[in-house]
């Protein structure tokens, strides 16, 4: 039973992992996302508010709620809407927080 259920958590893991990896680090690198999550944190500071914008923002991408200065924007544009379920869409910004969360390494 014990196997089972660590095999079970092993599985969802590996594929909420490539959730991130196929929809996320396919067009971004680690430097974009870094900064990303250094701007979330400056306007929204906490977890929950970050998690809400982001889901906000990627389920319907425009200009009138985006974090990153407009010279970014110009530059890389806007994304598309997700096709990600809402459920993969939440998984994939619980694993992008994961990751990238400035306040983890402050103590």
């Amino acid at each position: 039973m014990v196997k089972l259920l660590i095999s079970i958590t092993l599985i969802t893991n590996i594929f909420a992992t490539n959730i991130f990896q196929t929809n996320c680090m396919s067009c971004h690198n680690q430097e974009d996302l870094t900064l990303f999550m250094k701007e979330y944190t400056l306007k929204f500071s906490s977890k929950k508010r970050i998690k809400n914008y982001l889901y906000r923002f990627l389920e319907n991408p425009t200009s009138n709620i985006p974090v990153m200065p407009y010279n970014f924007i110009i530059k890389k544009g806007y994304k598309k809407d997700t096709i990600l379920t809402n459920q993969e869409l939440k998984k994939a910004i619980d694993i992008y927080y994961d990751i990238y969360n400035i306040k983890k390494n402050i103590r």
